[in-house]
């Protein structure tokens, strides 16, 4: 009986280690699917790592670029606003060469007419010195003569007036 038992005991025994042995596997068959899942993981997580590093270095660039780029566009803004300035300049000078043009247009104008009129007053006075060299018949009163004389003084006085005012407003 007692080695029946004993029997008994080491079958039970057995098929407990065997039971142990195969829990025993898989467990060490779940330890290493978990290890190479770990594995993977930690790949991935490198893979991960390198991808962050890799978009924060662009990153980087872009805002570097960004950088760039603005201090580009106000150099920019700053040229247009220097070559905007420039032309208003050149505008202006036109608008003053322009207005220049003009006035000397008038006072080329107004030369001609006062040549003009000095040529006419001129032709007045030589008429009127003829005039004047020209001697009253005999018999002639002397109021004759001084009258020819004043009217010969009057229009070179008058021209001389004439020129004058022209003079003081031009100047």
């Amino acid at each position: 009986k007692k080695q029946l038992l004993l029997q008994e005991q080491n079958v039970a025994l057995e098929v407990a280690e065997e039971h142990s042995r195969e829990r025993l596997r898989q467990l060490q068959e779940e330890y290493r699917k978990g290890q190479a899942f770990l594995a993977r993981c930690e790949e991935k997580g490198a893979e991960v790592a390198r991808q962050e590093e890799a978009v924060a270095k662009r990153e980087a660039e872009v805002v570097s670029r960004e950088v760039e780029m603005d201090a580009r566009e106000h150099d920019i803004q700053h040229q247009l606003l220097q070559v905007t300035q420039r032309l208003q300049q050149v505008d202006d000078r036109q608008r003053s060469v322009q207005v220049d043009r003009t006035r000397l247009a008038e006072r080329e104008s107004q030369m001609v007419n006062w040549m003009k009129e000095m040529e006419v007053r001129e032709a007045l006075c030589e008429e009127m010195e003829c005039d004047a060299a020209w001697s009253p018949p005999p018999g002639a009163t002397a109021q004759v003569k001084s009258k020819k004389t004043i009217v010969t003084n009057n229009a070179f006085n008058e021209s001389l007036v004439s020129v004058q005012l022209r003079m003081l407003k031009d100047s």
